[in-house]
């Protein structure tokens, strides 16, 4: 007797699915840690303070800037170049201002999104908790070199501002570019010494394609998912040439 057997292979599909960011605050519903998640990454004992101030973000160099710290950004996330970034850091009552210089003469903005394009991220962390997924008061959201504005989990999208432009020298020869971004404090109010947990990352782009990328603090390259590995920025007292920048604006 011929007895055949029939197999039935079940295989799961995944389906696709795009994602659109509703106004406001994100919150992540469910969180499934992955392998890379439940380690801690490589955390640096950073520090600094900022400064009560105001800019206008106006698309243009402003000497508000020039009484600031200036933070050098040198964690390699990815690759290899010869890019260099460094940031400033203001705040406000009810948000925080970021000015981040990078020197790269090789613009790049061809890319399918910001982390294959020249750009700038922005995290935060308002608790500096270094919380191990996002809640209210984290955020994370980017801005391209051409100044097109990209928003993460936990982004105001209607709050978040930013704007970039380009730095030549005496030639008109494009040397780098600016990045400015003002970041809407949600769970907090700002004033001297509180501390909040904070990140800030540089892409560089080449052919379109992500060639290397430096942050402040976290090393991991995951900032987007856990926030174990951000700085910590203590908010500080207005310097007098500050309090003489906002009198004379």
């Amino acid at each position: 007797m011929l007895i055949l057997v029939l197999v039935v292979g079940c295989q799961k599909t995944g389906s696709s699915q795009s994602v659109t960011q509703p106004q406001g605050i994100t919150i992540l519903p469910t969180y499934t840690p992955t392998p890379w998640a439940t380690k801690d990454p490589v955390v640096h004992p950073v520090s600094a303070e900022s400064y009560r101030l105001a800019p206008m973000l106006s698309g243009g160099y402003e000497p508000i800037w020039d009484s600031c710290e200036s933070i050098p950004i040198e964690t390699v996330v990815r690759g290899k170049g010869s890019t260099e970034a460094s940031y400033k850091f203001i705040w406000s009552e009810d948000r925080i201002y970021v000015q981040v210089h990078v020197t790269d003469t090789t613009p790049d903005v061809s890319g399918s999104d910001y982390l294959k394009k020249d750009s700038v991220v922005f995290y935060l962390n308002e608790n500096g908790q270094k919380n191990e997924r996002y809640g209210i008061g984290d955020s994370y959201c980017a801005v391209d070199r051409e100044g097109i504005l990209y928003r993460g989990t936990g982004c105001d999208e209607e709050g978040f501002r930013a704007v970039c432009y380009e730095e030549v020298d005496e030639n008109g020869e494009c040397i780098g570019y600016y990045a400015e971004a003002s970041i809407p404090l949600l769970t907090i109010r700002a004033e001297q010494g509180v501390t909040i947990g904070f990140d800030v990352r540089v892409n560089d782009a080449q052919d379109a394609r992500l060639r290397y990328a430096l942050q402040w603090s976290d090393g991991s390259s995951h900032t987007d998912v856990n926030l174990h590995g951000v700085g910590l920025l203590t908010l500080g007292d207005v310097k007098e040439e500050g309090e003489s920048n906002e009198t004379d604006e």
